[in-house]
């Protein structure tokens, strides 16, 4: 409770830099920027202790475990660096044309037919994608700070020994992801995983979908991984549904959005991949057992909400 305030400001420092850059700049750049916003002001308030706790925290360390108070010799702004770099690159690659179309053509993996199958395609765009993008910066941010190519190799060395603990079981998840989203694709025309439990959700549980449409947001995230993926993947089964049912379509996306946001919390890949960077690898149902809780919640939160704007607002 201590720390709702600030949690509170952070929230709405989101919401509003997001309403504020889809209106400027267009929905495809509010995970960039606003997030970025919501960490500044984060950063900011947090050092200068603003709607702060008085006391820290302090029942999840470990017996033993000391704070290091030196300070860092870098600066803040040499920190930000290669956050400015990523960003930088994203929205190049993304809103000057040529530049875009050069990326997205000049080197492509992209796997198409996957083993003979119609239809199972993987893309990748090598210099579009953002994980080429963070690399690249990573590999600059060694000059911009002045660092030696040792210690780059050094850090990915670490990183790579924090990955391999997970590696197995995230291969194994994305697998079962990719048969999942396919599914669809089969010699008896059945329909898709997917589209199977919307449309059973949407027979049974039609008279209350508001209250189900976050919820199937998070299992699509809980079950791929991906928020991006969840959405894609049931928003057109809850684009149906709220034709079918007479709600209002935009409301039911929203819905859509949001649950699949909060299931990152409770995503077996985000927990894996998380886990093992704390060093917790082992305790991932211990992690989801105690998000699941806070889940629940927020899918509740967005489907009355959801309810309100619909009875009141429609």
């Amino acid at each position: 409770m201590p720390i709702l305030p600030w949690t509170i400001l952070i929230g709405f420092t989101y919401t509003l830099s997001a309403l504020f850059y889809a209106s400027v700049f267009g929905q495809e750049f509010i995970s960039i920027l606003a997030s970025l916003t919501g960490l500044v002001v984060a950063t900011i308030t947090a050092k200068k202790g603003w709607l702060l706790p008085k006391t820290t925290w302090k029942e999840a360390l470990r017996p033993g475990f000391e704070v290091k108070t030196e300070k860092s010799k870098m600066s803040i702004g040499a920190a930000w660096t290669p956050y400015v770099i990523v960003v930088a690159l994203l929205l190049m690659t993304r809103i000057i044309p040529w530049l875009q179309e050069f990326t997205q053509t000049a080197i492509d993996f992209s796997w198409t037919t996957i083993f003979g199958v119609e239809g199972v395609d993987s893309a990748w765009e090598f210099l579009y994608s953002p994980g080429t993008i963070l690399t690249f910066a990573a590999v600059l941010s060694v000059f911009v700070h002045r660092k030696s190519i040792g210690t780059f190799f050094s850090a990915s060395k670490d990183s790579l020994m924090t990955m391999r603990s997970t590696a197995i079981a995230l291969v194994a998840t994305l697998a079962m992801v990719h048969v999942f989203t396919n599914s669809g694709i089969n010699t008896e025309d059945l329909i898709s995983m997917p589209q199977y439990i919307a449309v059973s959700m949407a027979e049974h549980l039609g008279f209350m979908w508001m209250f189900v449409a976050p919820f199937l947001g998070e299992l699509g995230s809980f079950i791929t991984g991906s928020a991006t993926v969840s959405t894609l993947t049931f928003s057109p089964i809850q684009y149906s549904v709220a034709n079918q049912l007479g709600l209002d379509i935009n409301t039911v996306l929203a819905a859509q959005t949001m649950g699949a946001g909060a299931g990152n919390m409770i995503c077996v890949h985000n927990v894996v991949a998380a886990s093992a960077v704390v060093g917790l690898s082992g305790k991932e149902g211990d992690i989801i057992r105690k998000t699941l809780i806070p889940a629940v919640v927020y899918g509740l939160m967005i489907g009355l909400a959801g309810f309100i704007a619909i009875q009141f607002f429609d």
